[in-house]
């Protein structure tokens, strides 16, 4: 009797040090950004954004370094649209420093970093929701598919994409389906990425014309 209970048990060891050596490996193969590095850039931006002039019409980009990292002004000719786009943003830090804006329109990318950062999508809908009830009209868009190393994040941005989708739904906010323009083979084309998760030149052309017609009857 004593044999097997010992044999069970060193089974039993075996197969949790092998799920333990196994998100190990996962983890290394994965590691995710100096989340303190982020939180610091995010406060700087924040307390930057907080002393720019504020108008009930502007057309606020809030997002995360997708958002950040394209001149939308300059590209559609508008001082009315402000870039809000804070590198490493996930969904509750936009939500945090919402209050501090005015605008008629905001067009939110959120999500990716929410999935990097183990934030589930309910919580990423309840910011949302938060966010969007702050403008009198806001579009939600998707969250774009990745590639390379970071291709393993895409089954997540999948997931993510449907819950936002179905949700945006039922509340009447209108979403902005980007994600299929980007894809090719079930990830991000490489024609429109830098790093399989950054968008190079082409990518925000792409990105803009998409928006385009949304925002054509605003400018």
């Amino acid at each position: 009797m004593k044999r097997p209970l010992l044999f069970l048990s060193l089974a039993l060891n075996l197969f949790f040090i092998g799920k333990i050596l196994l998100n190990r490996m996962k983890s290394e193969a994965h590691p995710k950004p100096d989340r303190q590095q982020y939180l610091t850039e995010s406060r700087i931006a924040t307390a930057k954004f907080a002393e720019m002039p504020k108008s009930d019409s502007a057309i606020i980009f809030l997002g995360t370094s997708l958002t950040a990292g394209f001149n939308w002004s300059e590209y559609f000719q508008s001082c009315l649209i402000k870039n809000r786009g804070i590198s490493g943003n996930t969904s509750a830090e936009m939500r945090n420093r919402i209050n501090q804006e005015k605008g008629s329109v905001c067009f939110i990318e959120a999500g990716l970093n929410d999935i990097i950062f183990g934030i589930s999508s309910d919580s990423l809908v309840k910011n949302i929701a938060y966010i969007a009830g702050h403008f009198h009209n806001s579009f939600v868009t998707s969250i774009l598919p990745t590639a390379g190393k970071y291709a393993y994040l895409n089954d997540s941005v999948n997931r993510y994409n449907d819950v936002l989708r179905s949700y945006c739904k039922a509340r009447g906010i209108p979403y902005i389906d980007t994600h299929d323009k980007f894809l090719e083979s079930g990830q991000m084309n490489p024609l429109y990425t830098i790093d399989g998760t950054h968008l190079n030149a082409a990518g925000y052309k792409q990105w803009a014309e998409i928006l385009r017609s949304y925002l054509s009857s605003m400018l």
